[in-house]
């Protein structure tokens, strides 16, 4: 015999909640029932979850019921769980274009509300270029000084040792902050430009 359905026209934004009934359900915030397709007598059907953010997959949400369709996120945001009622701004850390989330790569930071990564070398003409995965800011970015050079000035580049301390080499220091040079020790000297102190040596 032919089979018993209810017919598609009748499931825009609605759906069957229970077998073998022909009471219909008005489709909850957080799904879609877009009334495409029949519901066969006997099965359930015609209701799809919202979903949530990947970094492949566009994060959808709907916050009103009866809708038919649910709402992808956007630029700079994302959707955290499935059959979500709101969209949310990208969290530092991460970057969300058209509404996917990834973790901001190395080498790079990422502050709230971002669609794309920012790379730490476009910080003071490259000079800090190093981060970790997952970095929430442009303080994050660092750089390893090299021998006889220090930072002497937050967000610049390296200069050469200043006379009366000493600078080593391979300090790590972070965008917004100096460091690189010790002050020289007792019984030493240090003129400009060393990676260590020199020790004084007795006279006569």
């Amino acid at each position: 015999g032919r089979q018993c359905y209810i017919p598609a026209a009748s499931l825009s934004g609605k759906y069957v909640a229970t077998a073998n009934s022909n009471t219909l359900t008005t489709c909850e915030a957080g799904y879609a029932c877009p009334g495409t397709s029949n519901v066969n007598y006997g099965s359930t059907g015609g209701r799809s979850a919202c979903v949530a953010s990947t970094s492949s997959r566009t994060g959808t949400y709907q916050p009103d019921t009866g809708k038919t369709s649910c709402i992808s996120a956007g630029n700079g945001e994302y959707v955290a769980s499935a059959h979500a009622t709101a969209k949310a701004t990208c969290t530092a850390g991460n970057y969300c274009p058209s509404g996917k989330i990834s973790q901001c790569p190395a080498n790079s930071y990422c502050v709230a509300g971002v669609s794309a990564a920012t790379a730490c070398s476009t910080l003071a003409s490259g000079a800090y270029p190093n981060s970790a995965a997952g970095s929430t800011a442009a303080t994050s970015c660092y750089l390893n000084t090299t021998a006889k050079k220090y930072v002497a000035t937050a967000n610049q580049g390296q200069v050469d040792c200043a006379k009366g301390g000493y600078c080593p080499g391979s300090v790590k220091v972070n965008y917004g902050s100096t460091g690189g040079r010790t002050a020289c020790p007792a019984n030493s000297y240090c003129v400009a430009g060393v990676s260590a102190a020199t020790a004084c040596t007795r006279l006569g």
